[in-house]
């Protein structure tokens, strides 16, 4: 299997309807617009592409980052601004229609940015951050909050665990951090209107289920 590659398959039919080439390393993440128009990719070669969904043609490419491209994320709402995270700690924000850079977002001594996160009404991004799980310090996760209009960091918490995964639901931001296997994890929900972080730990749970790589959390969003 090539994994530089993108299928855009119908789930209804199972048909497969394109094939996106263009990177030059394995893709990591995918993320479409609000109207479905458009797909990103984010890779391991440092870039995001942009695709037409109905053409099935490339749309363009979006260059800044240093490190490996971890998450994308759209704004909600009518626009095309996007999110992406990197290992190269920062999140970037673009104009996926103009294909512009819009801005950075890295915190001093931040860690590498391992996924990123609108929150409901689009005025708040987190992003979670993790060292290395081969590093000196494995067991670092931190989760930052940033306002997307005045792009300063509004909040943070810190934690153990080895991964940090996100995904926005219904209410807002939920990110979680796992440990190892037989650890504790915990999960930190966002208030999108106070801008307050609440973290829970869970020894057991239902929200979420352990993956095998380095006790990365599945969100279950249902």
């Amino acid at each position: 299997m090539d994994e530089t590659l993108v299928d855009l398959w119908d789930p209804r039919t199972g048909h497969h309807q394109a094939t996106f080439a263009g990177h030059l390393d394995s893709v990591h993440c995918l993320a479409f617009s609000n109207d479905g128009k458009l797909l990103a990719s984010g890779s391991a070669d440092f870039a995001v592409r942009v695709w037409d969904v109905e053409t099935g043609r490339p749309a363009g490419e979006l260059v800044g980052h240093a490190g490996a491209i971890t998450g994308l994320s759209f704004k909600p709402g009518a626009g095309a601004v996007l999110a992406s995270s990197s290992k190269d700690r920062s999140v970037r924000l673009w104009n996926a229609r103009t294909l512009s850079h819009m801005v950075p977002l890295r915190a001093e001594g931040g860690l590498p940015v391992t996924s990123c996160s609108w929150s409901r009404g689009g005025g708040l991004i987190a992003a979670g951050e993790a060292a290395d799980p081969y590093g000196a310090d494995p067991n670092v996760a931190c989760i930052r909050l940033w306002d997307s209009v005045q792009h300063v960091q509004v909040g943070e918490v810190v934690v153990c665990g080895c991964a940090v995964s996100g995904a926005g639901g219904r209410f807002g931001l939920l990110f979680g951090v796992g440990g190892q296997y037989e650890k504790p994890f915990f999960s930190v929900a966002c208030d999108s209107g106070q801008r307050n972080l609440q973290q829970q730990r869970h020894d057991q749970g239902n929200l979420m289920e352990q993956s095998r790589y380095f006790g990365e959390l599945v969100l279950s969003l249902n």
